[in-house]
């Protein structure tokens, strides 16, 4: 993302000339870069901080602030070599910054850092998503175990007396083998049979 077209093709050279993507997307400025962000989510983003419409503070912000996209490395590419500007765009949460002109081979390898950081994030995810099934869930059957009842449980009576509605739930042995413990429920309410 550069308001330079010449700047966005030399990037583009590089980084293709290097292995490292298959596919780039080039944006002028920001604005559309978050447009284009919203549509088509994508594994890396370079930018510039002086663009027209929107620079790279407010983008990165604007990034930032969606849970959705805030995973997504930035490295800051400019001109600005000033330190505050460096210190402001890491603290906005860029993973770098690279000014120009800048060596290839240097952003070749900044690019290849995030890509490998990205890969062991996105693992680190898939790994805990797995072992949380797997605390929930019981190895033989892939039912829900008794782990995930009492937190399931718990949350609907906390959410009933946020609510202040009635709670309550129905209690089945099948193999009559085990006992069940139950949280105490503060605010019981009796319920007439029905008929």
């Amino acid at each position: 993302m550069d308001d330079s077209a010449n700047q966005r093709e030399f990037i583009v050279q590089t980084l293709e000339a290097s292995d490292i993507y298959g596919q780039y997307v080039e944006i002028r400025n920001g604005l559309e870069g978050f447009k284009s962000l919203l549509n088509a989510p994508v594994d890396l983003i370079i930018c510039d901080l002086e663009m027209p419409q929107m620079d790279g503070f407010k983008f990165i912000r604007m990034v930032k602030a969606r849970p959705d996209l805030r995973d997504i490395p930035i490295i800051i590419l400019t001109s600005n070599q000033n330190d505050e500007s460096k210190i402001k765009g890491l603290e906005l949460g860029a993973c770098d910054y690279v000014t120009k002109p800048f060596n290839p081979r240097e952003l070749v390898a900044r690019v290849n850092t995030q890509v490998r950081i990205l890969q062991l994030q996105n693992e680190l995810k898939r790994s805990n998503l797995l072992f949380e099934q797997l605390s929930y869930t019981d190895d033989l059957t892939g039912l829900f175990n008794r782990r995930y009842m009492m937190k399931a449980l718990n949350g609907e009576i906390n959410r009933a007396k946020r609510s202040g509605q009635i709670f309550s739930f129905i209690l089945l042995d099948l193999d009559f083998s085990r006992t069940l413990m139950i949280p105490t429920v503060t605010r019981m309410e009796t319920v007439s049979s029905l008929p």
